[in-house]
């Protein structure tokens, strides 16, 4: 794995039943953002050989027309019918991130129509982000609510998420962070089936902790995912150095 900066080995966390089952993994890794609507099934193969058990693909790729809705729709109808189909000849699972990036949500009328038609997408396994504020997808603690009525909607950004986005290299200042951003909801999220979530590196250490050993509040809307029969968390050495079971 050393070379591979985007990587990580994972011990997972899985809730259900009232239980927290831990599983250390072997050293394998999950690829957590991988654009592989980019590349050749050669890298399918070359990633499993490598080790690689899981890979993840958020609906950011700059090469894919998302001018339109009818563009969205395309991609993220080759996100979640061509890709795993890829994956799955080579025994990798696929999962992906169906999003709006924030700086294209500013045009409210596109992020209406795209908010249309996620929910024809959900009927599958959904892979989650926890941010650094204990946020699910992009709900913020002043902004979330665990029986919101919609199912996707444009949310309002606080300021700790705003500034990861600038540390995670998305955006050079604070000042160029869109203060909105497209999100599902709490309830469409817990809705799912089965639930993913990746949360690598040590500046998710307090929201691991809050996540798994505080209160299931909205001051931590990821602590939500302790009440879902088939959730399950992959966190590194980093992420889970506050645990007290660590």
């Amino acid at each position: 794995m050393q070379g591979r900066e985007n990587c990580a080995a994972f011990t997972i966390l899985s809730f259900g039943r009232g239980r927290l089952n831990i599983e250390p993994s072997a050293m394998r890794y999950i690829e957590p953002h991988g654009h592989m609507v980019s590349r050749v099934t050669d890298d399918y193969l070359e990633m499993v050989t490598a080790g690689c058990a899981a890979v993840c693909e958020p609906a950011f790729w700059a090469g894919f027309d998302r001018s339109s809705v009818d563009g969205f729709f395309d991609y993220f109808a080759q996100l979640t019918e061509h890709e795993p189909k890829r994956a799955a000849k080579f025994g990798l699972p696929h999962f992906t991130w169906l999003c709006i990036n924030p700086k294209e949500s500013e045009d409210v009328a596109l992020a209406a129509e795209v908010i249309g038609i996620i929910p024809k997408f959900l009927d599958r396994p959904t892979v989650l982000g926890i941010g650094e504020n204990g946020h699910l997808a992009f709900i913020d603690p002043p902004f979330c609510d665990f029986d919101d009525p919609q199912q996707v909607k444009v949310v309002e950004l606080d300021e700790v998420c705003r500034t990861q986005q600038v540390n995670d290299g998305a955006f050079a200042s604070i000042d160029d962070v869109p203060r909105r951003a497209l999100s599902l909801t709490i309830p469409t999220i817990m809705a799912r089936p089965r639930l993913f979530a990746i949360v690598p590196g040590p500046a998710k250490r307090q929201a691991i902790r809050d996540t798994i050993e505080g209160p299931v509040a909205t001051t931590c809307p990821a602590s939500i995912l302790r009440r879902h029969p088939d959730a399950h968390l992959f966190i590194d050495r980093d992420s889970a150095s506050l645990l007290a079971r660590s």
